[in-house]
């Protein structure tokens, strides 16, 4: 009968080597997932940003509403994302100089990254997240004259506030009557 030896005892004894790797490695992974959240925070807010923007000129670019309104929109949006410390601007800055019709109006919403940070933002410090909508207005439009060779609403049409645009040519006619 032959007898082996047994090999373990002849190895050094490793004894704690995975709890030192272990504490090697984990600062990296801490660091990996904190990164991880603070990034997943900021995607958060700037898609909050842009849905409050898109909101807010939603009611801007009606016509017969007021900043106050497209500003109480998007106040409640971003209360219940539980963003605070944000501004608002609108462009143009007057509504009432708004008075052609598809005329674009932009609202703008930005918030420093460090009012809305879980963590100190070390690495973001200074920087601003953003949300912007741009819509065309949507004013009625007076029976002024013709641009470009278009014409608005004719007489004989009801008015219901939507333009309707037909070639006009140099005569004044339909360009499909001959």
């Amino acid at each position: 009968m032959s007898t082996t030896q047994n090999t373990c005892e002849s190895r050094p004894s490793r004894g704690g080597v995975a709890a030192v790797e272990f504490a090697i490695v984990l600062p990296l992974i801490l660091l990996l997932l904190v990164g991880a959240l603070e990034g997943a925070r900021g995607v958060m807010v700037s898609h909050a940003l842009q849905e409050a923007a898109h909101a807010g000129c939603r009611v801007y670019s009606v016509e017969n509403t007021t900043q106050a309104q497209a500003t109480a929109i998007i106040d409640q949006s971003l209360a219940n994302a539980g963003v605070s410390g944000y501004t608002v601007s609108f462009t143009p800055s007057a509504k009432a100089s708004v008075d052609v019709p598809l005329e674009p109006v932009t609202v703008s919403v930005t918030v420093p990254y460090a009012n809305v940070a879980w963590l100190p933002p070390n690495f973001l410090a200074g920087a601003t997240l953003r949300g912007e909508c741009v819509l065309p207005a949507d004013v009625e439009v007076s029976d002024g004259g013709d641009t470009n060779g278009y014409a608005g609403v004719d007489d004989d049409q009801e008015n219901d506030g939507f333009v309707r645009h037909e070639k006009r040519n140099s005569s004044g006619h339909d360009d499909d009557d001959d």
